[in-house]
């Protein structure tokens, strides 16, 4: 029997194949691990203390914001299908039914990553409530305004474990409507925060807050995701007079 001495230089298209594969191999499970789990959650919460403030609640919810602020609803006409996806504009009760079932249709055919629906509403009585828009430099800026609320009350954030990669997000929508007796004073385009021009200032007593919260969101994979947080806040007068409406909605994707 003839002996040959082998060498790894014989084999090294077969060594760079197999190192190559378990390369791949980890990496594929490093990469996807965070998402082999299917993660699903959805939740709605209310807050009252009292009818009247149910009432209020009520009403926030199903108030025809399209109208007040002056903008075309997307989505409103017609029966919402959760087969198909939206991002909604504004909160309502058709919309939060819309997103509790959309998250029952992808519940059954998410077989990993994750998803989720939360919406929170908390009704507050508010002894000052100051409102200060500022007027944004058009040249440096893609918002119109900005505006600070003092105090936000808020308890509305959930305690839900959303893996991120890398998320970019934006303001989309955003709307503040002060009433001023006879109709209502409407600016789009607003962010949260401070400038130096101030444009007005508003500021409400003994008044109430209802304040909204809607999270909606799902991923697939690592870099295959899509969501976003709708907040709305209504501020009545102690006869359920709207006082001011502010809506805005922010997107992220990743």
């Amino acid at each position: 029997m003839e002996w040959r001495k082998i060498s790894i230089r014989d084999h090294k298209g077969k060594i760079a194949f197999i190192v190559l594969a378990a390369v791949l191999l980890v990496g594929y499970f490093i990469v996807s691990k965070p998402l082999t789990y299917h993660q699903y959650h959805r939740d709605i919460t209310r807050k009252v203390d009292n009818d009247f403030e149910e009432t209020l609640l009520e009403m926030s919810e199903t108030l025809d914001y399209p109208s007040i602020l002056g903008f075309e609803d997307e989505w409103g006409e017609g029966e919402l299908n959760p087969k198909e996806e939206i991002y909604t504009q504004y909160i309502s009760k058709d919309f939060i039914q819309y997103y509790w079932d959309r998250l029952g249709h992808l519940k059954s055919r998410l077989s990993r990553g994750y998803c989720y629906m939360y919406y929170g509403a908390d009704v507050h009585y508010v002894d000052n409530l100051s409102a200060v828009v500022y007027e944004k430099d058009s040249e440096h800026s893609e918002y119109k305004y900005a505006i600070t609320l003092e105090p936000l009350i808020s308890t509305l954030y959930p305690d839900i474990d959303i893996p991120a990669y890398g998320m970019a997000s934006s303001v989309s929508h955003s709307w503040v409507a002060f009433w001023n007796g006879k109709d209502f004073d409407i600016l789009e385009g607003i962010v949260i925060g401070e400038d130096d021009n101030i444009l007005l200032e508003r500021d409400f007593t003994d008044c109430i807050l209802v304040e909204m919260v809607l999270h909606y969101g799902r991923q697939t994979f690592v870099l295959s995701g899509s969501g976003f947080v709708l907040f709305q806040d209504v501020v009545f007068d102690q006869n359920g007079d709207i006082l001011m409406i502010s809506i805005w909605r922010i997107d992220w994707e990743s």
